[in-house]
């Protein structure tokens, strides 16, 4: 998840092409205790069907606290929640879902290997359990923060409207090394598993293994002004994806200079 603040995302459900009305707010605070922050954001989007007797509400409220210490290196942590609520253009169904996303990392430096960093998080978007038909079970709110994504989302193997009635989990682990060898040069590698938060029925039996994905990054500081960056990202569907089990891959190079 994401602040609105941060990333100036909508939500996921807005598609521009209706008429619509979205506030925010946000603010953050240093927490006494530690290099922390307590950050809260309320987000309002309402929108208007040519028919004005059909709306589409969507509210979101949420928290979240980050942070870092220093114990031998820096080791830096976060906690985010957040909580949707509105109707989806009739009154008939309703959003009832929440989103968690939580973890934290290390950064050190090693003798002959160089800058080191490893990071984990876990990310869970849900909703109403099913016994009620008309809410909607998956968080659609303020779209959430892949970082490591890239085939998944680029290839759209998995939607955010594939899991409407499921929810969705992704727990993600990366890690990066700046060898003093290679001046300039970051090499990084990500492994993402994707769950569903309810079983999918696929034939005759319920699944929940949507898929896993593989990272591999490269990056070269040619200086303080330029950056080259390539990335190659594997996705393989698991025995739940409802994508006829195509795999997708991406491969990405960019590069970004100042002026």
């Amino acid at each position: 998840i994401c602040a609105l603040a941060e990333n100036d995302e909508l939500p996921s459900a807005y598609n521009g092409d209706k008429d619509a009305t979205i506030k925010g707010l946000y603010a953050s605070y240093p927490l006494p205790v530690g290099e922390a922050n307590l950050s809260g954001y309320y987000l309002r989007a309402v929108e208007n069907d040519p028919n004005k007797d059909l709306r589409d509400v969507n509210n979101v409220l949420g928290f979240k606290v980050d942070g870092s210490m220093e114990i031998a290196s820096t080791l830096n942590y976060f906690f985010e929640y957040a909580k949707q609520s509105g109707d989806v253009n009739t009154t008939t169904v309703t959003r009832d879902a929440s989103a968690l996303r939580l973890g934290g990392g290390y950064k050190t430096e090693l003798a002959s290997l160089g800058a080191v960093a490893v990071e984990g998080s876990y990310l869970s978007m849900s909703g109403d359990d099913g016994k009620d038909a008309k809410k909607q079970k998956a968080y659609t709110g303020i779209l959430p923060s892949y970082n490591y994504f890239s085939a998944m989302l680029t290839e759209g193997v998995i939607a955010l409207e594939d899991i409407e009635d499921t929810g969705l989990k992704a727990l993600n682990l990366n890690g990066s090394i700046s060898p003093d060898a290679l001046e300039g040069v970051t090499l990084g590698f990500g492994y993402t598993k994707f769950t569903s938060a309810e079983k999918i029925t696929v034939g005759a039996d319920k699944k929940d293994d949507l898929g896993s994905e593989i990272d591999l990054t490269c990056g070269y500081k040619y200086n303080d002004k330029t950056n080259i960056d390539l990335t190659y990202a594997r996705f393989s569907p698991g025995d739940a994806t409802q994508k006829d089990g195509d795999s997708a891959s991406m491969l990405k190079c960019q590069l970004v200079t100042k002026f």
